[in-house]
């Protein structure tokens, strides 16, 4: 008998506790599964550019919000952590922020907005890298006059500025900054760098562009005909609120042994415009458009015998 009303109570509890411990079974595998935090700071930031881009001048105006696109979200090796955000949208006429009483251009414009977040809050954004929306006005620019340089001594340029060294028949133009240094302000894991684009004009033929690379500790070195171009400095040094700005990029061109005659050439060197080692002269044939660097007595020799004129 006493068995029996052991056995009973067990079979009370069971079904006492069992559809509880069910219900908590079930609750724990209905629970949503928790968002990683880096998700969802990223989620955040993506969240906090969406709501400036509409509520910028730019954007708010004609912005068409189907057209409202995420390019990229990147967070920046530093602390804070900061987040620079793409953004892309078009709008129904073309110009920059309010143009309430402005004649506009009935055309549909893209745009791309580039977004610099920290701590939550905005503290860049540059629409088309004309733009500031920050402070609603183009960024500000300057229209630089050629400055005259010398080898060997260092030069400032600002953008779309040139540096011209006149006795030489070179002219070097500041193009663009790419700036990945660390904020004065902040502390990163990396230092990074700063390039500066240029391109190099020799007697009016176009070299091309190159890339100069200052890393803090030093410069690279780009060798055009024969000269050495280094970048020694840019300023503005970025902080963390300071917008792409107006740069101004500090070069040293000094002169190096030029290349041979026919690389010259052959890289757009006019063949009268030909450089020569020091001691050597330049001759040009009679009957071709080639150019040589010789030892003057040599020229003397051929110029007599009608091989060249000098």
């Amino acid at each position: 008998m006493r068995n029996q009303k052991l056995l009973l109570a067990a079979v009370i509890t069971a079904a006492i506790f069992w559809p509880v411990h069910g219900m908590a079974q079930n609750a724990e595998e209905t629970q949503p599964a928790q968002i990683p935090l880096e998700d969802a700071e990223i989620a955040q930031v993506t969240q906090i550019a969406l709501d400036f881009v509409r509520s910028s001048s730019t954007f708010a105006f004609d912005g068409m919000e189907d057209t409202l696109v995420v390019d990229s979200v990147h967070a920046m090796e530093s602390f804070p952590v900061q987040y620079r955000v793409q953004i892309s949208f078009d709008s129904a006429h073309g110009g920059f922020g309010d143009r309430e009483g402005q004649v506009l251009t009935q055309v549909i414009t893209h745009h791309k907005m580039d977004l610099l977040i920290s701590e939550g809050i905005v503290i860049s954004a540059v629409t088309d890298g004309q733009w500031d929306e920050l402070n609603n006005q183009f960024v500000l620019k300057h229209q630089h006059l050629p400055i005259l340089a010398q080898l060997g001594k260092q030069v400032q340029i600002g953008m779309d500025q040139s540096a011209v060294f006149e006795s030489e028949g070179l002219q070097i133009t500041l193009k663009r900054i790419e700036d990945s240094r660390c904020p004065s302000d902040v502390t990163c894991i990396h230092a990074g760098d700063v390039k500066a684009i240029v391109s190099v004009t020799y007697y009016d033929a176009d070299m091309g562009q190159f890339t100069l690379i200052n890393t803090g500790s030093g410069s690279s070195e780009e060798i055009v005909q024969r000269y050495s171009i280094m970048l020694t400095d840019v300023t503005p040094y970025p902080t963390s609120s300071q917008p792409a700005g107006d740069y101004t990029a500090t070069i040293l061109v000094s002169k190096t042994a030029p290349p041979s005659p026919i690389q010259q050439i052959s890289g757009g060197i006019l063949p009268e415009n030909v450089l020569c080692n020091d001691g050597l002269v330049l001759i040009q044939k009679a009957t071709k458009q080639s150019s040589a660097c010789v030892r003057p007595e040599t020229a003397q020799i051929l110029a007599e015998r009608g091989w060249l004129v000098l």
